[in-house]
């Protein structure tokens, strides 16, 4: 097959394929120095709202159960306050949500853009005899 002919059928979309390759990889490596994806910190979770996403330990116990127990307390003004569940917010990075598919369509568009430059490169005889 001719280069000529070789250019728009594989070197073409290799060249679109990396190129959104290297976008989604450039998103990865941004969101991993931004602080978008953590819960808002003037609307941070209750710990029955981060109950799937997180369990906090103290002591080797839940602090659920700690708070349940009124085992945990704070000092203040030289006493002791004990805590309630309403006492702990947290705040949860999200960022294995968001980079999660982009992962995923990185490494579609690498081995997309790999296929066709390995095809560009490879040669191609079509003629008699078969291929």
């Amino acid at each position: 097959m001719p280069l000529r002919s070789k250019i728009p059928l594989f070197l073409t979309p290799a060249v679109v394929f990396l190129s959104l390759a290297l976008v989604n990889w450039l998103q990865i490596r941004e969101a991993r120095t931004k602080d978008f994806h953590w819960t808002p910190g003037a609307n941070p979770l209750t710990i029955e709202e981060a109950a799937g996403d997180v369990e906090v330990f103290a002591a080797g116990a839940r602090v659920e159960t700690l708070l349940d127990r009124r085992e945990m307390a704070v000092r203040r003004d030289g006493e002791w306050i004990p805590l309630a569940r309403g006492d702990i917010s947290l705040r949860i990075n999200n960022l294995h949500r968001v980079n999660g598919p982009r992962l995923f369509a990185l490494g579609i568009f690498l081995a997309l853009g790999a296929v066709h430059l390995l095809l560009f490169f490879l040669p191609v005889r079509i003629g008699r005899g078969g291929v």
